[in-house]
């Protein structure tokens, strides 16, 4: 293998080795620190009971690290998207334990510590940390990165000042995301709210009747809210086919079967499909087309029984045998009404207890029972108002949501710039100023 190859190091940084500006933590849980950490890649530092919802570490974790808030740990185990390992600082906690297998640190003087985070986070040190790991790949896909290597690592800094203000700039962009997706959340639990407001004399019948029960209730005459079973609002549902297929992506122009995990919590995705290149295999009335009802047969007991309405798809993407296409009748009610009405939690219910299966990670739904759902039912005017009134926080929602976008595709385009020099922190600054 050749020598690590240095990076162009701006007028005014300077190059370290990593133990130059930082000390390895080896501080043993001699106090019995019970709180066990695990390294995400989305959450930092993270207690393993609720990661992994039980305890993985042994019951006797004295030869464990013992970390303190503003420490930092290495994973490393390589997974995809990380091919290094992931390095994340501890803020959640004050304290907590680690592996023995992580290399713990904490920075020095000569750094800042935001500005060491956002430096591990933008993977700089990938190629770096890949080199160093000579021999391979040990057991349980660990990198073999030896300590010593691991600290003589080579950091390009500018002076502290200014890794302070580089740091700064980030966190704003960073806090400036968490604001606005504390605000999507906000949004969407009052846009919940208010839908359960409207609906509020039919949820209340589906809270107060047993499930098996449901059935057997009548109709109410006088145009309130009541109970009908969904099939009363069908034409019909279509199932679809799962022919033996790669596991490839169709490309532009390629026919391909949706996965079921095409119809997903953020609606349709259209990616999730394998590529048909058999024509025989392409069968026009099987594709799925804008505005289409989409409900998953068999998934998880969490996502059985899951819809979504097709949005913008490419030609040619035919439903698998996982998926049915419900097809609404407009004359009683809209699409985006019964797409609303089976995401309830009432309804969800319903679906769980119909799904049938004895594997535990699979459960199905028959096309009769989801016929037998019932849902809440009035004038064609109340629906379309629930409709409308949901339409209109989904659309503050979503501009949300793509200014939280805009936001991180900022920061991420900033972050390798500023972290290498190419880009100087004043011009940032002055693109912040213009936000």
């Amino acid at each position: 293998m050749s020598e690590i190859k240095f990076r162009h190091v701006p007028s005014g940084w300077k190059t370290h080795e990593f133990g130059q500006v930082a000390s390895r933590v080896v501080r043993k849980n001699l106090v019995g620190n019970k709180n066990v950490l695990t390294i995400s890649a989305k959450h930092g530092l993270v207690s393993q009971a609720e990661y992994f919802q039980r305890r993985v570490a042994s019951s006797d974790a004295s030869s464990y690290f013992l970390l303190e808030r503003g420490d930092f740990a290495y994973n490393k185990s390589y997974s995809e998207g990380y091919p290094a390992g992931v390095i994340r600082r501890l803020d959640r906690y004050d304290s907590g334990i680690v592996s023995p297998l992580y290399i713990c640190f904490r920075p020095g003087g000569g750094v800042d510590s935001n500005f060491l985070t956002h430096y591990f986070e933008s993977g700089l040190l990938n190629d770096e940390i890949l080199w160093v790991a000579k021999e391979g790949v040990r057991n349980h896909g660990l990198l073999n990165v030896k300590v010593g290597d691991f600290f003589s690592l080579p950091l390009h800094l500018p002076p502290i000042g200014e890794q302070r203000r580089i740091a700064e700039v980030l966190d704003t962009l960073d806090r400036s995301v968490s604001s606005i997706q504390a605000s999507v959340a906000k949004h969407g639990q009052v846009r919940l709210a208010h839908v359960r407001e409207l609906m509020a004399d039919g949820l209340h019948i589906l809270r107060s009747v047993e499930a098996s029960e449901l059935g057997s209730l009548g109709t109410d005459d006088q145009g309130s809210w009541y109970l009908t079973p969904l099939g009363g609002a069908l034409i019909g549902i279509e199932a679809g086919n799962s022919p033996s297929v790669e596991d490839t992506p169709a490309g532009p122009g390629e026919w391909g079967v949706l996965k079921v995990s095409a119809i997903g919590r953020s609606g349709f995705r259209p990616e999730e499909n394998k590529v048909a290149y058999d024509r025989s295999l392409h069968i026009e009335a099987l594709c799925v087309r804008p505005g289409d009802l989409l409900i998953t047969r068999a998934n998880t007991a969490e996502l059985v029984g899951m819809t979504c309405i097709v949005g913008e798809t490419p030609h040619g993407l035919m439903l698998c045998d996982k998926t049915l296409r419900l097809h609404v009748n407009d004359a009683f009610a809209s699409t985006e009404y019964i797409h609303l009405v089976l995401a309830l939690a009432e309804i969800r219910r319903q679906i769980e207890i119909a799904a049938t299966g004895t594997s535990g990670s699979m459960k199905n739904i028959s096309q009769a029972s989801i016929r037998r759902l019932m849902i809440p039912w009035s004038g064609r005017p109340k629906m379309d108002h629930v409709v409308h009134v949901d339409a209109g926080y989904a659309a503050q929602v979503d501009a949300l949501a793509r200014q939280a976008r805009r936001l991180t595709q900022l920061k991420q385009g900033l972050m390798e710039d500023l972290l290498t020099g190419r880009v100087r922190v004043s011009e940032a600054e002055a693109v912040l100023e213009d936000l």
